[in-house]
């Protein structure tokens, strides 16, 4: 029996973990959470008390206990782990140092992108220096050259920290500095802000091949920060369209960049007038884990695909799913629970509620995930992802009856008696955009 080594406590670790297990594997999990607020360590074969970030010291743990692959969720902290030690141990790893830097280092990506004929934002070249003249209100300060709004964001972030919108020259001064607190790296990005529908598009890759795996939205409720995507769905127009216009070039950008296996993906944003911008990739599983959600429509489970990447498994082209080409009618989705406001959680009911769910509109082998971050007792910011629902229905109705059940069952409750997350309800724009989805079928 192989040992697997999973470093850290993340959505969708559990999943790993079952997906390792069903492949036989002797499943350790390790990061400095107590068992009883780790889902996945409960889950586990074995647990240890051992930082992730404690290298060397796991280095010479996975050397006593003969650990055979090491992985880890959608933390990049914990990959970064998860690449050392395998180089370190001469254990398989789906990605390497050079393909990594590419999801790690967004200018490193803009470069290749358009080297590649992948569309991206424009860019705003500011130094510190500039940043110094515009803080003093010099002439020389580069006012002109600017056009707002921009878009302010280390070039090593994940997950949205220290992005900021900025309308005004005190605005960036303030995003600036926001950027020198969560990064060391010199380089700052400044770009023009695009709106429109944001996508967040996945490729299985083998033998440095890629092929579409899904194209997927995000949907915000109306009021809320513009990044905070609470609906993440494959119910999602103009497929043709990205498969005819972008993919190619996508495909190519990925060959270029190394991804030779696994799993990637490409955030991206279309303006009202149709024109693409691609913001960002990811070499690792994304951070909704709707991936078992998608194997009834797909035929391929994605997370134990890369689990095997890891446990030495060589996959070929010829294994990787059919590329997608026109809208889902199925949908596979993840409603992510995000903080309304402040405050310490009081208690959470109605979790195997909705887990049990039983809609007219789904199959009966299937079943609702619910994952959850926080424990009564923890204190949450506002905006903190706290935790995530998915599910696949048939078509968008049974999402909508979905989404309403889980605004009316789920409750995760402050000490005030308020509900603490944001709950969408913009159905009638989901529901809108299926329809028009399937306009070429």
């Amino acid at each position: 029996m192989k040992k697997l080594l999973m470093l850290g406590t993340s959505l969708g670790s559990l999943d790993i973990v079952r997906t390792a297990q069903a492949l036989g594997c002797h499943v350790i999990v390790t990061d400095y959470l107590p068992p009883e607020l780790s889902l996945a360590k409960r889950g586990a074969d074995e647990q240890w008390m051992i930082s992730t970030g404690a290298v060397d010291e796991l280095e010479l743990r996975c050397r006593k206990e003969g650990v055979d692959a090491v992985f880890a969720g959608v933390s990049e902290f914990n990959l970064d782990r998860v690449l050392d030690l395998c180089e370190r141990l001469g254990l398989p790893c789906y990605f390497d140092r050079s393909a990594w830097e590419y999801a790690r280092n967004k200018a490193r990506f803009k470069e290749l992108c358009r080297a590649t004929g992948v569309p991206v934002a424009g860019e705003f070249r500011l130094d510190e220096g500039d940043i110094i003249a515009l803080h003093a209100g010099s002439p020389e300060a580069p006012d002109a050259s600017l056009r707002f709004p921009v878009v302010v964001k280390p070039v090593d972030g994940c997950g949205n920290r220290g992005v900021s919108f900025c309308h005004d020259r005190t605005e960036l001064l303030e995003a600036w500095q926001l950027v020198r607190e969560v990064s060391d790296n010199p380089r700052v990005l400044v770009e023009e802000y695009v709106s429109g529908v944001e996508y967040c598009n996945v490729y299985a890759l083998a033998d440095g091949e890629a092929s579409l795996l899904c194209v997927r939205t995000g949907f915000k409720q109306p009021g809320y920060p513009t990044n905070l995507y609470i609906l993440g769905t494959t119910v999602a127009e103009h497929v043709e369209e990205y498969v005819r216009d972008i993919n190619p070039a996508v495909t190519r950008m990925l060959k270029e960049a190394g991804c030779h296996d696994g799993l990637a993906w490409i955030q991206a944003i279309r303006d009202n007038e149709g024109r693409y911008s691609v913001l960002e990739m990811g070499h690792r599983l994304s951070a909704d884990m709707v991936f078992d959600k998608m194997v009834t429509m797909t035929g391929f489970d994605a997370v134990r695909w890369v689990v095997e990447c890891q446990l030495g498994v060589r996959h070929t082209a010829d294994q990787l799913p059919q590329s997608q080409e026109h809208a889902f009618r199925d949908c596979a989705n993840a409603y992510l629970l995000f903080a309304e406001r402040a405050g310490v959680v009081s208690q959470i009911v109605g979790v195997e509620t909705v887990a049990n769910w039983a809609g007219p509109l789904t199959r009966q082998e299937e079943s609702v995930s619910v994952e959850l971050l926080i424990h009564p007792g923890d204190a949450v910011k506002q905006h903190q992802l706290v935790g995530k629902v998915t599910f696949h229905s048939v078509d968008c109705d049974g999402l909508c009856e979905m989404v309403r059940f889980i605004n009316r069952e789920l409750r995760i409750v402050d000490d005030d008696g308020h509900n603490m997350f944001v709950r969408f309800t913009d159905l009638g724009r989901v529901s809108a955009t299926y329809e028009r989805s399937l306009e070429s079928w």
